[in-house]
């Protein structure tokens, strides 16, 4: 990149407790807006709802009654964190300069490469616009979350911005 003049940079957003603080009244809005069949929802709703008890070598420990929360590893979380999270990310995708967006589970990754003005633009934009819809849905963002970019000026401006949004990003050069 540094020979042809462009730059690149990726912010990698690490949720903190997504499954621990899922807001049921957020998600059932927007699994319904989505279309998620009702009775599947309905169902796996009782099943994260239901009492839960830790077993370790045979001994079984207090059952919990759970007031939100997903179960991890279940096999329709993903899906309903996707719907939890789809309009955090709808209004990035669907900008006009649009950076690359990848969910991966409670993991988000914004993309951006062309020059230093767009690059910061669009990732300052899209960080704007995801960090807002994030603290609305009360999911909270991880210290580990990961800044990288391929000069240290772009990094330090692009941390800069995310410190005064609220968000201390660790920062790693490439």
């Amino acid at each position: 990149f540094r020979h042809t003049g462009r730059e690149a940079a990726v912010a990698l957003l690490d949720a903190t407790k997504l499954f621990d603080g899922i807001c049921w009244d957020i998600l059932l809005t927007e699994a319904t807006h989505l279309a998620f069949p009702l009775c599947h929802l309905l169902l796996a709703m009782l099943v994260y709802m239901s009492p839960r008890a830790a077993t370790r070598f045979h001994c079984i420990s207090v059952f919990r009654v759970v007031f939100n929360g997903l179960l991890n590893g279940c096999g329709r979380t993903v899906g309903l964190i996707r719907a939890y999270l789809y309009r955090c990310c709808q209004p990035v995708h669907a900008s006009a300069d649009a950076p690359l967006v990848r969910q991966y589970i409670a993991d988000l990754l914004l993309g951006a490469s062309g020059t230093t003005a767009r690059v910061y633009r669009v990732l300052t934009q899209a960080l704007h616009v995801l960090l807002r819809g994030l603290r609305a849905r009360r999911v909270q963002i991880s210290q580990k979350t990961i800044l990288l970019a391929t000069t240290r000026a772009l990094r330090v401006r692009l941390q800069a911005y995310c410190k005064r949004l609220g968000h201390d990003l660790s920062l790693i050069h490439i």
